[in-house]
């Protein structure tokens, strides 16, 4: 009897443990480490998007050729007058873009001699919150890195890099041969050279990714030497005390340096690893983290470690989903950028 009553206390101690934190990882803001991953925050407030539970996610994607003349003999839309036919031969455009989803997990593990160390249950309730900050702060960690990945890590996330490559007409990507494909190629500006006396490279790749004069670029998101180059460019044009507040007194203020740094009037953001000299222009509609619903996030039930032998108890923080595109010659990417 004895024994059956402890499993039932252990049973429920982990119930309502696991509910507390999961209360915790619902109202608590998001908690970032403190080297930020700014690519991961900026994708989750203006580029997520949740998608099915299936195994693959599957994208329509089509595209009208250029080289179709609309007035040509064999166009397919063609205007008519009384009896005049229409064309009848129609043609398929329609191409499954495909991507798998990810998995990630990481542990809360919390061993029976901490539960003594803990000394009260509130203690170990405060022990639980901290390891469960951790646990989420580890997780972030590790979706902002391999965001970041050059090459394909078996089970790993696709990396930015390889959504937007320097060699656009090179490889497989969600499924589509991008040589074959061409309206399935992102832009790509390599050996950019000097900043400052090749800011036109940049005007141009901002059309280049309009598509035709068609959406706008959204944002960019560069290396911290390629950000402090946009602040020092704009220091070539800024005027001291032009515009500045008046103080209580009646004395201007010179105020020197720049909170915010935009291109075109969009904003311009550095992540930790992006690597040197590299700039990614993104479309918002064009690039998305997908996330399988109940799967951001998402917390396990406490269950005891007792089968390995060890004395406590563990839960998993999950997340699934992938970094996919829907248009990608909506995004580009420049490299070779020097001082």
């Amino acid at each position: 009897m004895a024994q059956t009553y402890q499993t039932s206390v252990d049973y429920t101690f982990n119930t309502v443990l696991t509910a507390h934190l999961r209360e915790i990882l619902q109202a608590s803001p998001r908690e970032q480490s403190y080297e930020k991953n700014a690519l991961l925050m900026q994708l989750e407030r203006t580029n997520k998007v949740r998608v099915d539970r299936g195994g693959y996610m599957h994208i329509n994607v089509s595209n009208v050729p250029d080289q179709l003349d609309p007035a040509g003999p064999d166009a397919i839309a063609r205007p008519y007058e009384g009896a005049q036919p229409a064309s009848t031969d129609g043609f398929d455009d329609v191409t499954l873009a495909q991507f798998r989803r990810k998995l990630y997990a990481v542990p809360i593990k919390i061993l029976h001699s901490e539960e003594l160390d803990a000394g009260g249950e509130r203690a170990l309730f405060d022990l639980a919150a901290q390891k469960l900050k951790q646990a989420k702060r580890a997780l972030e960690n590790r979706l902002a890195f391999d965001l970041w990945q050059t090459a394909a890590v078996n089970g790993a996330m696709n990396g930015l890099p390889l959504a937007i490559p320097a060699a656009p007409t090179v490889g497989i990507w969600g499924n589509i041969d991008r040589a074959q494909a061409p309206w399935w190629q992102s832009k790509s500006t390599t050996a950019f050279g000097s900043f400052g006396a090749n800011l036109d490279k940049l005007d141009s790749m901002s059309l280049q990714v309009t598509a035709g004069g068609g959406e706008n670029w959204d944002w960019i998101v560069t290396d911290q030497t390629t950000f402090l180059r946009f602040k020092q460019q704009a220091r070539t044009y800024l005027q001291i005390n032009a515009g500045a507040p008046v103080s209580a007194a009646g004395k201007r203020l010179a105020e020197f340096g720049f909170s915010v740094v935009e291109y075109e009037g969009k904003p311009v953001i550095w992540d930790r690893q992006c690597p040197v000299g590299f700039l990614y222009f993104i479309n918002n509609e064009a690039l998305k983290l997908a996330v399988i619903p109940g799967e951001e996030f998402a917390m396990t039930p406490f269950v005891p470690l007792h089968a390995s032998g060890q004395q406590g108890r563990i839960a998993y923080i999950r997340w699934a989903g992938q970094l996919i595109t829907f248009e990608p010659r909506l995004l580009g990417q420049v490299s070779g950028i020097i001082a």
